[in-house]
């Protein structure tokens, strides 16, 4: 991920990798998608569907973990994995830095570690 990382509704001339077939497609316009600055498309359909760029692997050195809440209770819902997130790796790895932050319609793009 390059820079502030941006969940907005896709224009349908960005591209995204599959993380299971390879196949490059097009988000549909509308459609809800997870955007950095360098047009990188981690995910869509909110964030159900990941890239391949975003799938982590032995040499990953970043980690962008979204958490959705759609429902009357979402914003509590959402805070508690927050914490959760931040805790987890402090318990079990000795991350460099981490940040941390929640998007919403107030705060439409989250920026990150190099950003």
């Amino acid at each position: 991920m390059t820079g502030v990382t941006t969940v907005r509704f896709a224009m349908g001339d960005e591209a995204f990798t599959d993380i299971g077939s390879g196949a490059t497609e097009m988000p549909e316009p509308g459609e809800a998608i997870f955007i950095d600055d360098a047009g990188l498309v981690s995910a869509r359909r909110w964030c159900w569907r990941r890239s391949a760029q975003s799938a982590s692997g032995p040499d990953t050195t970043e980690v962008l973990a979204t958490v959705e809440g759609h429902h009357d209770r979402a914003s509590e819902d959402v805070a508690a994995a927050l914490t959760d997130l931040q805790e987890l790796p402090n318990r079990y790895a000795t991350p460099a830095e981490m940040r941390s932050g929640i998007v919403d319609a107030r705060t439409p793009a989250f920026l990150g570690l190099d950003g």
